[in-house]
C-alpha cells in the first residue's frame, strides 16, 4: 500500500514538472521581476534555500538558487502521504492536534485534508504583512511563526466548503511537518522524497 501510493504521488511529481518545464516561460529568480506573493514562498524555508539570484534558471547548475514555485507542494505532498502511511498523521487529524501552537480560533474544524486540498477557510494577510515590513519574506523565521503571522486571526470560510488557493496552506503544511518530525523542511525533503526517488 505505501508503495503504491508513494509510485501514484511521483507520478504526479513528474507530471507537474514537466508541465513547468515545458510550458512555463523562463524565469528570472530576481528581486524586482517577481510579485511579492511569489518571493513570499520561502518565507517558511522551503527545500530550495534563499530567495534571490540574478542566475537564469534554463542555464543554472546544482548550485543555483532559483524559485521553488508550486513544484514545492507536490513535494510536501509527497512528504505528508509517506508519514500518513505510517500512520503518524492522519488526514482527518485537525489544525489544533497537528500543530498545537497555531494560534487561529478555526484550528479544531480545520483538517489536513482541508489544507491539502487548499479548503481550509483560513484569511491570509501576507500582503498587509509585506507592506509593513518588506524584509519579512528574507526573514528566517520558522514555518509555524510564519503561519501565526500571515494568517488573519479572524474565522474564515467553514473548512472544507470553499477551494482557494493560498500560500499559507502550504505555509501551514511545512509547519506541520517540521512539528511531527521534529527537524527542518529541507531535512525531511531529502529523508522522505529526494534520496528515496534517488
Amino acid at each position: 500500500m505505501k508503495n503504491n501510493s508513494k509510485f501514484k504521488f511521483l507520478l504526479v511529481l513528474i507530471f507537474a514538472v514537466f508541465y513547468q518545464q515545458y510550458f512555463s516561460k523562463t524565469v528570472y529568480a530576481k528581486e524586482g521581476l517577481i510579485s511579492e506573493d511569489e518571493q513570499a514562498i520561502f518565507i517558511s524555508q522551503a527545500w530550495l534555500d534563499g530567495a534571490t539570484t540574478a542566475t537564469k534558471v534554463e542555464n543554472g547548475d546544482a548550485s543555483t538558487i532559483s524559485q521553488a514555485g508550486s513544484i514545492s507542494k507536490y513535494i510536501c505532498t509527497l512528504a505528508v502521504a509517506d508519514l500518513v502511511a505510517e500512520k503518524k498523521l492522519s488526514f482527518d487529524d485537525s489544525l489544533a492536534t497537528l500543530l498545537p501552537e497555531f494560534d487561529h480560533p478555526d484550528a479544531e474544524q480545520i483538517t489536513l485534508r482541508n489544507i491539502l486540498s487548499n479548503r481550509s477557510g483560513l484569511i491570509t494577510q501576507l500582503k498587509q504583512v509585506i507592506k509593513a515590513d518588506p524584509a519579512f519574506p528574507d526573514s528566517n523565521i520558522s514555518a509555524l511563526q510564519a503561519a501565526n503571522r500571515i494568517i488573519n486571526k479572524k474565522p474564515g470560510t467553514m473548512p472544507g466548503k470553499q477551494f482557494d488557493y493560498l500560500l499559507i496552506n502550504w505555509v501551514l503544511l511545512q509547519a506541520i511537518l517540521e512539528h511531527v518530525e521534529k527537524k527542518p523542511i529541507a531535512d525531511i525533503l531529502e529523508g522522505r522524497v529526494f534520496t528515496p526517488a534517488e
